[in-house]
C-alpha cells in the first residue's frame, strides 16, 4: 500500500508541475514582458498551452473528483462557459474562450489574458488536493 501511495503522490507532484509549466506557457503568450530574464531555452522547454491544456485538464479534473471532490465545480467553473451567459466580460470569461481565441470588444476589452486567473486558481485548487496526502484533518 505504501508503494502505491508514494507513486500516487509521485504522479499528483508531476501533474502539479505539468500545470505550472502550463501556467508559465499561458503567461509567456499574452504576458510575455514577465519572461525577459529566462533564457531562451527554458522559454522553448514550455508547452503549448492551447496543445497541451486539454490532456492536463481532464486528468487534474480526476484526481479532484477522487481527493478533494468538495472542489470539483469550483475547477469546472473556470473552465466551462455558463450556457446561460449572454455578454461576455471579464468576470465570465473562462479557459474555453482563451483555448479558442475569443476576443470581445475594443480598446479595454476581454481576451485570452483574461484567462490567467482562471487558470491560476484551477492550478491551486490541484495543489490542493496534494494536502490529502500529508494532513491528518482529511482523515
Amino acid at each position: 500500500m505504501s508503494s502505491n501511495l508514494e507513486k500516487y503522490k509521485k504522479d499528483l507532484d508531476k501533474l502539479v508541475h505539468n500545470g505550472t509549466q502550463l501556467l508559465h506557457a499561458l503567461l509567456k503568450e499574452y504576458r510575455p514582458e514577465d519572461y525577459n530574464e529566462w533564457s531562451k531555452s527554458d522559454i522553448n522547454k514550455l508547452p503549448d498551452f492551447k496543445v497541451e491544456y486539454q490532456t492536463w485538464y481532464s486528468e487534474a479534473l480526476a484526481v479532484i473528483e477522487q481527493l478533494i471532490p468538495s472542489r470539483k465545480n469550483d475547477f469546472i467553473k473556470w473552465y466551462t462557459t455558463a450556457q446561460n451567459r449572454k455578454n461576455i466580460n471579464y468576470e465570465n470569461y473562462t479557459i474555453e474562450d482563451c483555448l479558442i481565441s475569443l476576443k470581445i470588444g475594443t480598446g479595454r476589452y476581454v481576451n485570452p489574458k483574461s484567462a490567467v486567473p482562471k487558470f491560476i486558481q484551477q492550478v491551486a485548487i490541484l495543489k490542493s488536493a496534494q494536502q490529502r496526502f500529508s494532513s491528518s484533518l482529511f482523515d
